[in-house]
């Protein structure tokens, strides 16, 4: 599994650990890795089977969710880092909401991007996904980004975000809907694109009132990739939510 590792070796402040969604890897997480690891510690994984990162699990495995938890535990064992800060994208929210539920003391917050419990992809965009199994960041492209986002930062990532084998894609989103988030208790914010047609603000609502205490924050002009299409405004929300974790 290729992990990279940046920032101070300590555990003060509280480490970071970025998870990226479906079908990518830890390469989207290039703007805030840069930023954050000037203060703390930062790690970015490619969850099994993406990026770098050789498969783990069969691709019809639908309890992949749980499968990816273990990973990530798996690499904050390896790195020695008792506690951190999941910062979860789409999918990657409910691999940090897995993790955080089944080792709650290790969890000292989550910051779920795009993502709440109940995510579950339409029917209609896996159908789209699986008849253009060559074409999924072009499928993804009209659904994903705000239509105000500069057309060269769409360019600039949208190869990168739906980088993994078609196969994995897919996978990983019929597993995002065959999952069940639990309940977990640590502070949480959610960071949601006013412009996202994926995670719509009505759902981020409907998501934020199953997580109690949890801070909705939206982004205004920025779609699913909120963070690649207004990093400052991103890194921002985070910093502040940091400063009380």
């Amino acid at each position: 599994m290729r992990v990279r590792v940046e920032g101070p070796d300590s555990s003060k402040p509280t480490p970071l650990v970025f998870i990226h969604g479906a079908g990518s890897s830890a390469t989207i997480w290039l703007d805030l890795f840069r930023h954050f690891e000037r203060s703390r510690r930062v790690v970015a994984l490619d969850l099994p089977g993406h990026g770098q990162s050789e498969p783990w699990h069969d691709v019809a495995d639908v309890d992949r969710i749980r499968r990816y938890a273990d990973a990530v535990q798996h690499a904050c064992a390896h790195l020695k880092i008792d506690r951190a800060v999941l910062v979860g994208h789409s999918m990657g929210g409910l691999v940090a909401l897995a993790c955080a539920a089944a080792h709650a003391d290790k969890v000292a917050g989550l910051v779920l991007i795009a993502s709440a419990p109940g995510l579950r992809p339409s029917e209609e965009m896996l159908t789209a996904l699986a008849d253009r199994r060559e074409q999924h960041a072009e499928v993804m492209e009209g659904l994903a980004w705000s239509p105000t986002t500069a057309r060269d930062t769409v360019e600039r990532w949208s190869k990168t975000t739906m980088s993994a084998d078609p196969d994995v894609t897919l996978a990983d989103l019929r597993a995002c809907g065959a999952f069940e988030a639990a309940t977990v208790l640590q502070p949480t914010l959610l960071l949601a694109g006013q412009d996202d047609l994926l995670c719509s603000p009505r759902f981020m609502q409907k998501g934020a009132a199953r997580l109690p205490g949890a801070d909705l924050q939206f982004v205004p002009d920025a779609g699913h990739f909120l963070f690649l299409e207004r990093p400052d405004s991103s890194i921002a929300a985070i910093e502040r939510f940091l400063s009380f974790v």
